[in-house]
């Protein structure tokens, strides 16, 4: 009886030190075994900018909103400019709805309709009325033209800053802003005038580096408020669209 209880007694031990040297060995492992580490780079202003301009500039497609957020800019075509809807194809095509609220001869709201295919252009001045051809030069706004604008844009922009992040179109965004003068707005809005200094607000996707958003804020135009603010939310970037030019032979 006590050779049998020395072996288990024996055995038990064998068994203690079996475990322990297990511990000991995985906790040596453990402390050897260096955890991967990875090196995250922060993107600076100028960079997000800069890829932001290159999707930008190498957009085929895209859809516009702009509001005049004071309701303080130029008249339009006699008008209060309210709000605009474009959607655009690379090169030359063009589909435009600008809202507005007119005051000569009546009160009331307006909406204007412009469509442009290569050098061919129409308007209607208001939803029930006729097409009628106009100059594609005439259209006061080629939103093609922001491809030029962003190439430049790294450039052109002074005081550069990065701000808050910010959710737009349901995306989280990097928000950076700076100045530019209104002569560069130019390929964008032909019709500018030169010598104003506006202020740049831009949000872009953190992920896909896209523009969501751009606010543009001061005097575009000599009429313009100082405080004049201008919303642009930019949507479907290199959706395929379509845009044909209105079917004018029901006109009388």
């Amino acid at each position: 009886m006590r050779l049998s209880k020395i072996l288990i007694r024996d055995a038990l031990l064998v068994v203690l030190m079996a475990v322990v040297s297990t511990a000991v060995v995985a906790a040596c492992t453990e402390k050897s075994t260096p955890t991967p580490t990875t090196t995250t780079v922060a993107l600076t202003a100028e960079d997000i900018l800069s890829a932001a301009s290159e999707t930008i500039a190498n957009m085929s497609t895209a859809k516009f909103k702009m509001v005049d957020e004071t309701g303080t800019g130029q008249k339009f075509y006699g008008m209060t400019f309210i709000s605009m809807e474009a959607t655009v194809e690379d090169p030359d095509s063009l589909d435009v709805s600008i809202e507005g609220e007119s005051s000569v001869g009546f009160i009331g709201f307006v909406k204007i309709g412009m469509v442009r295919v290569g050098d061919q252009a129409f308007i209607r001045l208001s939803e029930d009325a006729p097409w009628s051809p106009m100059p594609p030069d005439n259209i006061p706004f080629d939103f093609a033209g922001l491809k030029l604008v962003f190439t430049d844009l790294p450039t052109t922009i002074q005081g550069l800053t990065m701000g808050d992040h910010e959710e737009v179109q349901g995306s989280s965004t990097v928000v950076v802003s700076g100045t530019i003068q209104s002569d560069d707005l130019i390929p964008l809005v032909p019709t500018v005038d030169l010598g104003h200094t506006v202020k740049l607000t831009l949000w872009i996707d953190e992920t896909e580096l896209l523009l969501r958003q751009l606010r543009i804020i001061g005097k575009m135009f000599a009429d313009d408020a100082p405080e004049t603010s201008r919303l642009i939310d930019v949507k479907d970037i290199n959706v395929p669209v379509e845009i044909e030019l209105p079917d004018t032979t029901s006109n009388s």
